[in-house]
Parts: C-alpha cells; sequence; structure tokens
C-alpha cells in the first residue's frame, strides 16, 4: 500500500509527517459538516455531528467517535489505534451530555513510520441547549 498525503490549504501543498497528517487530520475532523457534501455525505468524518446525534448517551458517543476517526485515519495510514476517553458531562435539563473528551490515535504509515498523536477537546460550544 502507498502512502496517502493529506492536502493542505496552504503553501506546503501536501503532508507527509506522519504526526503532522494525525494533526491535519484532526483539525478537519473538527472543522468538517456532515452536509458540507451531498455527495460524500456517507464518508463524511464531522464531530459536530457526532456531537449532536450522539452526546446525549455517553458510551455510544464514544464508540461512534472512535469507529469514525479509525475509519477516517485508516484513508492515510495502515494502521491505527484510537483511544477516546469522556473527559467530563454536564447536565442540561434531565439529560446527560458529554461535554469534554480525550482522545489518543497511534498511526502507522506505510514506510513503517509511527506518529503518537493526542488532543483534548473541550465540546460545549457544540452542544445545544
Amino acid at each position: 500500500m502507498e502512502t496517502r498525503n493529506v492536502p493542505s490549504l496552504s503553501t506546503s501543498k501536501t503532508i507527509s509527517n506522519p504526526l503532522l497528517k494525525c494533526e491535519k487530520l484532526m483539525e478537519y475532523f473538527i472543522a468538517s459538516l456532515k452536509d458540507q457534501s451531498n455527495l460524500f455525505i456517507k464518508h463524511i468524518s464531522s464531530l459536530k455531528y457526532l456531537v449532536f446525534t450522539y452526546s446525549h448517551v455517553p458510551i455510544t458517543f464514544q464508540e461512534q467517535v472512535t469507529s469514525a476517526l479509525k475509519t477516517y485515519y485508516l484513508r492515510h495510514f495502515t494502521e491505527v489505534e484510537v483511544t477516546v476517553e469522556l473527559n467530563s458531562t454536564i447536565q442540561i435539563e434531565d439529560i446527560i451530555k458529554v461535554s469534554s473528551i480525550g482522545i489518543r490515535i497511534v498511526a502507522i504509515d506505510a514506510d513503517g513510520e509511527r506518529a503518537n498523536f493526542s488532543k483534548d477537546i473541550d465540546l460545549e460550544k457544540y452542544i445545544t441547549k
């Protein structure tokens, strides 16, 4: 399998460094919207969509984010391990929603280069109240 670079909107064109690829893919995952394309709607990984759809069911939310990230990162790496931790929740009326997560990704590209990436994300700005 060949190494797949990550496109960039800057002058760097594409990104081949595994750690930088992980960082850029996470930026895209956070920024993307599920409905930004009608043609590829089933293939768009969107944190905002997952928060809106599943954040009120913490275990399902955790599973969905893990699955979406694994599928998304496997487009650019040969092996991926994703761990999602639920850092905190908030209660809105009678509903408990996930408000913060920690993500850890270990990815190996086709050249055998390994990247260890982690990010904590505050979800409160995405939660509908």
